[in-house]
């Protein structure tokens, strides 16, 4: 099948800038559809204990061994199988092919609250981006209310907090005085 798909590519196809960008599109989907079922077995995995087999020290030594990834990379998707549940939004793009495993590996960071917040940036981000913002910590508490709060229910009974807090909403990115 590698010849067949080789063979198939004449030289014009390969030089043209608009056939490229479609294949390379595909690709990416179609490895992107991959990684989240990749996860999303891999969250299995991890609900039971068949991943404790004799010389297995953890989920992702396992991953390691099944699929001949390097540790690093089954430590990511191990990471992004613990935490699948806890991002439905992101996860749903991921399950479409939308978002790649880099991309959600760097988003699942992030609170869980943050999810519905997360899904446009994460869209045009590159990893790089994506990894300074999350390393930035623009996510310090809890939302205001929450969405499982009852309705009227409030902190602001107790002490008012000295200084307003952004919208739960809001994502920003820059430079804090302390240069991060």
């Amino acid at each position: 099948m590698y010849d067949i798909f080789m063979t198939s590519l004449s030289g014009s196809e390969v030089e043209d800038q608009e056939n490229l960008d479609a294949a390379f599109g595909e690709i990416a989907g179609q490895l992107n559809l991959l990684n989240a079922r990749l996860v999303e077995v891999t969250e299995r995995l991890l609900a039971t204990d068949l991943w404790q087999e004799p010389d297995m020290k953890t989920p992702a030594h396992y991953v390691a061994w099944r699929l001949g990834l390097s540790l690093g990379r089954a430590n990511e998707v191990v990471r992004v199988a613990e935490r699948r549940s806890s991002f439905p939004t992101i996860i749903d793009a991921f399950d479409r092919g939308r978002l790649s495993i880099e991309q959600v590996g760097q988003v699942v960071k992030a609170p869980a609250w943050a999810d519905p917040l997360l899904l446009d940036i994460a869209e045009i981000s590159t990893v790089s981006k994506l990894r300074r913002a999350m390393r930035a910590k623009n996510f310090e508490g809890e939302p205001d209310t929450p969405a499982d709060a009852p309705a009227g229910a409030s902190n602001a009974e107790a002490d008012p907090p000295a200084e307003p807090k952004p919208p739960a909403d809001r994502l920003s990115f820059g430079l804090t005085d302390d240069g991060r």
